[in-house]
């Protein structure tokens, strides 16, 4: 399958600035399409930080494309509930280990999970 790199947009942990400078930086991506998203939507798993379960967890980005139309807000984006962006692709980089109270200790390696994210295809 061939994608056009200009449809393609990025969500990334809010607190993960290694993984935004590699999109930004790394993959030549433009600030533009890429997006900060809390806990819930962009950590592994959703709201691990703040509410566990404990064990491994870690930020993880998600790709979309862009198909066009939407709702036609300005502010609309991967999270807009419009459906003109549709997640495909998902990485999580599981990195800590959630520990009693909310602790995340770095694991001693770190790896990357990449999901098919097709599951809301078609939209």
């Amino acid at each position: 399958m061939k994608l056009d790199p200009a449809v393609l947009h990025i969500s990334v942990y809010e607190k993960d600035d290694e993984a935004f400078r590699v999109w930004r930086d790394e993959i030549g991506l433009p600030e533009g399409r890429i997006y900060r998203f809390g806990e819930h939507d962009n950590f592994w798993p959703a709201d691990a930080p703040s509410l566990g379960p404990n064990g491994v967890c870690g930020p993880c980005s998600e790709i979309y494309v862009d198909r066009g139309g939407g709702c036609g807000q300005p502010t609309c984006g991967p999270a807009c509930s419009c459906r003109r962006y549709v997640e495909i692709w998902n990485l999580v980089f599981t990195q800590f280990d959630r520990r009693d109270g909310g602790v995340l200790r770095r694991c001693r390696t770190r790896t990357s999970t990449p999901a098919w994210a097709w599951s809301a295809w078609p939209p």
